[in-house]
């Protein structure tokens, strides 16, 4: 049986005899590069010869690899190590180590080194993958990798589940009047996945709110008993745009801002903004507040607040309903079609 090498002109680099169906051959190979082999068996009185299909192998002096690195960084800079063989009677003279950022074509990081680790700073959620090559004393260099040979993503910021499931324009501030066809379009609703923790807006704003031609628009942020959702409500009339407490229609853009300022859930892992997975980034969605149909009636009234005492001088007057005997009170704004009329007007503050 014979091991002939095709990629050196058919030359016999080794050969055996059968013992049992089988054969071991130790061949030694003479130039470095890729070698097509097949085995040669010429027959016997009872067995017709044969050739075998043909197999690869990779010879080379020198090798070198990347050691492997977790899925995730969670520090950052973070390690990295290769290491390395050379032929018999050879050894390493250098390793030049090659990374790519998220994909990107593979460059040096480091050049002819005789260092066998380093440390590599990358950016928040990138991916790098690195290979190695190395070169001996006799100055025989390693073939570059076809593919990364270690891979790793960096993620120091804690994973988080809070993401906003739902941004929705209600059509009360509170709930439904008793008609459908009455709207107060001053509140929108927002809800999360897990408990957020709001820092209070009292210190800094959590949201923005704006629209394309209005401009920017004030408000309050009511958090419901489980601290998943939220109400937001237009306040003070003369900002905004919109009449009686309206929101004006226009397009709005909203941003919840993911910081130590703005939305954490409670464990204080930042706003997931773009369900990445990652905390850290803004979530930011958009909205349009329509004109109210010819045949809707709009009811609004502009903030108010008071103290907690019940002293009776701080009584709020909804309606006036004799303005001679009655002075003060918060006016309330009922927008409604020519061809109706409305006779009665019942608010009820929650």
């Amino acid at each position: 049986m014979a091991l002939v090498d095709a990629s050196n002109g058919n030359a016999t680099i080794g050969a055996g005899t059968l013992i049992g169906g089988s054969v071991n051959i130790q061949a030694t190979f003479v130039t470095v590069g890729t070698h097509n082999l097949f085995a040669v068996y010429s027959g016997d009185s009872t067995h017709a010869g044969s050739q075998s299909s043909q197999v690869v192998q990779n010879v080379t002096y020198v090798t070198s690899y990347v050691a492997a690195l977790p899925t995730l960084e969670a520090t950052n800079p973070f390690g990295v190590s290769w290491f390395g063989t050379a032929a018999t009677g050879e050894t390493i003279a250098s390793y030049t180590i090659y990374v790519s950022d998220n994909s990107s074509p593979f460059a040096a990081w480091l050049t002819n080194t005789t260092l066998t680790s380093a440390n590599y700073t990358g950016q928040q959620n990138h991916t790098y993958g690195f290979y190695s090559v190395a070169t001996d004393n006799l100055v025989h260099i390693q073939s570059t990798p076809s593919a990364a040979q270690a891979t790793t993503t960096v993620r120091t910021t804690p994973l988080t589940t809070l993401t906003v499931t739902s941004l929705t324009p209600t059509a009360t501030a509170s709930r439904p009047l008793s008609t459908s066809r009455f709207s107060i379009r001053t509140a929108i609703r927002s809800t999360f996945t897990t408990p957020a923790r709001p820092t209070p807006i009292t210190a800094r704003p959590t949201s923005r709110w704006s629209a394309r031609n209005t401009g920017s628009v004030t408000g309050s942020l009511i958090v419901n008993a489980t601290n998943t959702g939220f109400t937001f409500i237009k306040t003070n009339l003369a900002t905004g745009g919109g009449t009686g407490g309206l929101l004006a229609p226009d397009l709005y853009t909203v941003t919840f801002l993911s910081s130590a300022a703005g939305f954490q859930d409670t464990s204080g892992h930042l706003l997931d903004g773009n369900s990445s997975g990652v905390g850290g980034t803004n979530y930011t969605n958009t909205f349009t507040a329509p004109f109210p149909a010819p045949t809707a009636v709009t009811v609004s009234m502009p903030d108010f607040a008071r103290g907690p005492d019940g002293n009776a001088a701080d009584s709020i007057n909804l309606v006036n309903v004799n303005p001679a005997a009655l002075t003060g009170g918060i006016p309330i704004t009922i927008n409604v079609p020519a061809s109706d009329t409305v006779t009665t007007a019942v608010v009820t503050l929650l």
